[in-house]
């Protein structure tokens, strides 16, 4: 398999790319990056942040400003554009223009680079053995089965939790944001803050499931479901 790349006004194009040599499956750890690539972001750009569906930053130098503009949302996740410049590309790209990769030539230097920081040891590695699409992404714990997000009273995303279900039971591994690091920041949010910060109840609960699962049933849609959890939480307050 061959490929080129091209820079400037037209974008940078990353596929296809020369494979031989190559330890990582690409398109696996595209998919990987895609699906936190608001943490990638404040990662690689911590003066950067949040318009909207839009992550903006100075350029790919990481200076404050909005000329260089990433998509996090819809079909066009991780693509970006730096007005100031011209230049364009997808998430690969740009983790290789402010990693300070040349590419094609580093292209597997990029890829154990990007391995790395998604946690994707070289044991599951595999010679250029694409999944099928659309299959959910693995790691030494198996599939993904839950994601919650834990963001400040702000919005400001602080910290992911993700769940497994394995032959031992379920386990969880969390995501520090700002840190890079496995594990909850050192001082660990509430799950939900933004709704808790203007609510007037507020219902602790165990597990962010069991609070997802009471966040959907007072979904005020659906006047029942908020009837029945209120009027167990009268009992519950009459009981106390």
């Amino acid at each position: 398999m061959t490929g080129s790349v091209s820079a400037g006004g037209s974008g940078v194009d990353l596929t296809p790319f020369p494979v031989a040599g190559m330890t990582h499956n690409k398109d696996e750890l595209r998919t990987r990056l895609l699906n936190q690539v608001e943490s990638a972001l404040y990662y690689l750009f911590p003066n950067g942040k949040r318009r909207g569906a839009r992550f903006v930053v100075g350029n790919v130098q990481g200076d404050a400003g909005e000329s260089l503009v990433i998509e996090i949302e819809g079909a066009k996740r991780g693509v970006w554009f730096d007005f100031a410049t011209g230049e364009s590309g997808d998430v690969l790209a740009l983790w290789a223009a402010v990693r300070g990769f040349t590419l094609p030539g580093q292209f597997g230097e990029l890829l154990d680079d990007l391995a790395g920081w998604l946690l994707v040891p070289r044991a599951n590695a595999v010679a250029i053995e694409f999944k099928p699409s659309g299959a959910p992404v693995q790691d030494a714990l198996g599939a993904v089965t839950g994601k919650w997000e834990y963001r400040s009273a702000d919005g400001d995303l602080l910290a992911y939790v993700y769940r497994y279900d394995t032959r031992q039971g379920k386990q969880y591994r969390p995501w520090d944001v700002k840190a890079h690091a496995m594990r909850m920041p050192a001082i660990r949010p509430l799950y939900n803050l933004p709704e808790m910060a203007s609510a007037e109840v507020v219902v602790l609960v165990e597990g962010e499931k069991c609070a997802q699962a009471l966040i959907c049933a007072l979904d005020l849609n659906v006047p029942e479901n908020a009837q029945f959890v209120c009027s167990k939480l009268a009992a519950l307050a009459a009981s106390t």
